[in-house]
């Protein structure tokens, strides 16, 4: 089964690891492709770490960080495309 998410993160996720990890985590080899909605300025820590089916993400022109760890090992994405917008890429995100 194939989901198409859309995420608000930003705000409500402030930091993502731990227990505080969103209730999306038990599908995250369910989720293939993600598009993160205009108005949310960033991508949390470890916001999609392991999530190793994703092959296709999304972001706002309204992004500006994505933070550490946020998008690693996520093995089958091979292309995003970056915001002019976004001035922080925390390391191995």
């Amino acid at each position: 089964m194939a989901f198409f998410i859309r995420l608000l993160i930003g705000p409500f996720y402030p930091t993502l690891n731990g227990p505080s990890r969103p209730t999306l985590t038990p599908y995250k080899d369910d989720i293939y492709s993600v598009i993160i909605g205009e108005g949310i300025t960033s991508v949390g820590r470890e916001a999609f770490w392991t999530y190793d089916m994703i092959s296709d993400i999304s972001l706002p022109e309204s992004l500006n960080r994505i933070g550490f760890l946020a998008f690693s090992g996520c093995n089958e994405l091979t292309e995003v495309h970056l915001p002019d917008s976004l001035s922080v890429i925390d390391g191995s995100a």
